[in-house]
């Protein structure tokens, strides 16, 4: 997880540099799994040698890797953008009309696991109170909702742990720091399942200035496993 240096780190890079060492950062993990491929081929190496290939491994690969999670985060910035219009809206209907945009989403994106959106409170509508414990929302009330796949078909829940430092860095980065975030792997519960993925965040910001919320989308790091990364010469 990140923590405060590497909050204060986002602020600094712009986006290009941002991607390039989130990459690299995901490779790391994402080639773990083939850890005990390279132990099998280089049995005589030491420790070190197995984590200089596997370093090696994840340079080779960063560009395909960049290439897929740029996708997603044209789709989060899309969606930060239909989300800067809310006044557009009639309050009542706001809550209603994003939470079927945001199903929508991940009905035409079957790659990604999951899209979300969490809104500060009373930041979307001002109708917190209206919502409480609502299927998008919690005991806050807050516009949270969190489409995800589960199985074949979508699922709906209110995000957790937003609010805590750690394992909420997938709101928490974006929208303390005003800009766009990818976060290093990290673990989520859905379905009650502990999930690894990685989440492109984009934070929504409003006419004065003022993020008002952030918005997401999430690749599991099984996903990334599947591109079948070119382990040839190892």
């Amino acid at each position: 997880m990140k923590g405060l240096t590497a909050m204060k780190r986002s602020r600094k890079l712009n986006l290009g540099t941002k991607l390039t060492l989130t990459v690299a950062a995901v490779l790391t993990v994402v080639l773990v799994a083939s850890f005990l491929l390279i132990i099998l081929t280089v049995s005589k190496d030491t420790e070190e040698s197995a984590n200089t290939k596997l370093k090696a491994l994840a340079e080779k690969d960063a560009q395909t890797v960049q290439a897929v999670l740029e996708a997603p985060l044209l789709t989060a910035r899309t969606l930060a953008g239909s989300f800067q219009s809310h006044q557009d809206l009639n309050a009542m209907a706001r809550r209603t009309m994003y939470t079927s945009v945001i199903e929508g989403i991940l009905k035409a994106n079957p790659d990604y696991l999951g899209v979300w959106a969490c809104f500060e409170p009373n930041a979307l509508d001002g109708l917190d109170a209206m919502y409480v414990n609502d299927a998008a929302s919690d005991g806050t009330g807050r516009f949270i909702p969190y489409w995800h796949w589960s199985g074949e078909d979508t699922k709906l829940e209110a995000l957790v742990d937003y609010e805590t430092p750690g394992t909420g860095d997938y709101y928490l980065l974006a929208k303390d720091s005003g800009h766009e975030t990818i976060l290093e792997p990290y673990l989520y519960e859905i379905d009650g399942q502990m999930v690894l993925l990685t989440s492109v965040a984009v934070p929504v910001i409003d006419a004065s200035g003022v993020v008002i919320g952030v918005v997401g989308v999430d690749i599991t790091l099984a996903k990334l496993q599947e591109m079948q990364l070119d382990m040839g010469g190892y």
